[in-house]
């Protein structure tokens, strides 16, 4: 009797780990797992443009990408290095500064970016944003099940909703398209190569 007890809890836990979708609702648990951090859960921030950010913070962007881009190089097996003509360099003056930190990064140029938050659930005191302004995955998938509240520069809230609402990515787009075969067309300039694993026909493999 006891095994068969056994047996039904490990069943339960097993289908109720299948409704969760955990793959699905990271800001949910980085609310949670956040909320104890006085640092974080205490912290307010203003809230800006990318390209405010990038105009005031260029050298600081340019030294912490170039850092992280010597660690990968050196730490990581089979990295597929960043060609050197996608650096973001803060010494050059152009007007497409979003452009040029999106190649840094080697994300999908077509990414979004909005300025918004995602929503805790039973929070109806905000105006909403429609997904398809979060997403580039057709359908919503990822996304749709959320709710979002667009936001304004030099509007104020806790960085625990940025960073949480951040913990979602790249569930929105910013790894789409980037393969050698998925026939984009930043693929040949991004150097990555074949698609590791999944579909690359498919946009939420």
């Amino acid at each position: 009797m006891r095994h068969l007890r056994v047996v039904m809890l490990a069943v339960a836990a097993a289908l109720a780990a299948g409704t969760a979708k955990g793959w699905s609702g990271h800001a949910l648990c980085t609310w949670q797992a956040l909320s104890v951090m006085p640092q974080v859960s205490q912290a307010r921030v203003r809230v800006e443009t990318l390209e405010a950010f990038l105009s005031a913070q260029a050298p600081r962007v340019q030294a912490a990408l170039d850092e992280t881009e010597a660690w990968a190089r050196a730490n990581v097996p089979d990295y597929a290095a960043r060609p050197d003509g996608l650096a973001f360099r803060a010494d050059v003056a152009a007007p497409d500064l979003r452009a040029r930190f999106l190649n840094a990064l080697r994300i999908n140029p077509a990414a979004r970016l909005p300025l918004f938050v995602q929503l805790r659930p039973g929070n109806v005191g905000h105006a909403t944003l429609a997904w398809e302004r979060v997403t580039t995955l057709k359908g919503g998938a990822g996304a749709r099940e959320h709710r979002f509240a667009a936001l304004e520069p030099g509007d104020e809230l806790p960085a625990l909703e940025v960073v949480a609402t951040a913990s979602n990515e790249p569930d929105y787009g910013l790894d789409l398209g980037l393969w050698d075969d998925s026939h984009a067309e930043v693929a040949p300039r991004f150097g990555f190569g074949r698609q590791p694993f999944g579909n690359p026909a498919v946009t939420y493999s």
